[in-house]
């Protein structure tokens, strides 16, 4: 569901997933995530553009202290240096509230999440496309064991038909 603000387009995206594991340890993490996405996205001249999103959504798993309730902010910004080099910024932030008390604990888990990444992509006229990016994270739990600082580089390579 989407409208053109004359400025940007603003977009209301629904979303369902089921989670099902056949023959595997994980099989008490099967359930369910409903959620709804509200992004507004822009054109910042002809190379760039802007994407401010809000989410909410509610991820109900079978081992109910793992079932959360998240709110999400986050923006993005795309840059086009040339016809063959994308480069991106994504900084986030994410409130988990889970609905059960975790073994252990005699308190429900609550997570602060901030999340920065960086990146860009390189396609070659040969369709080859080569990325990279970093991935920093930033989570902070009234949970010891789930509070950490992570830093990621990943890269890819694909192909572009």
């Amino acid at each position: 569901f989407g409208v053109d603000t004359g400025t940007g387009f603003l977009r209301a995206s629904p979303y369902y997933t089921k989670r099902v594991y056949v023959y595997s340890d994980d099989e008490g993490l099967e359930g369910d995530r409903t959620g709804l996405v509200v992004d507004y996205r822009a054109g910042l001249g002809e190379n760039a553009s802007v994407r401010i999103s809000l989410e909410g959504a509610s991820t109900d798993i079978n081992e109910n202290w793992r079932s959360y309730d998240k709110e999400k902010l986050s923006a993005l910004f795309i840059g086009k240096m040339s016809s063959d080099v994308m480069v991106f910024l994504l900084t986030s932030y994410e409130e988990n509230a889970y609905q059960d008390v975790e073994e252990n604990y005699s308190n429900k888990r609550e997570d602060d999440v901030l999340r920065a990444v960086i990146g860009g992509n390189v396609t070659a006229a040969s369709g080859l496309d080569l990325g990279l990016k970093f991935v920093y994270t930033d989570q902070m739990s009234n949970h010891d064991l789930h509070t950490y600082d992570r830093l990621v580089l990943e890269t890819s390579v694909g192909y572009v038909f």
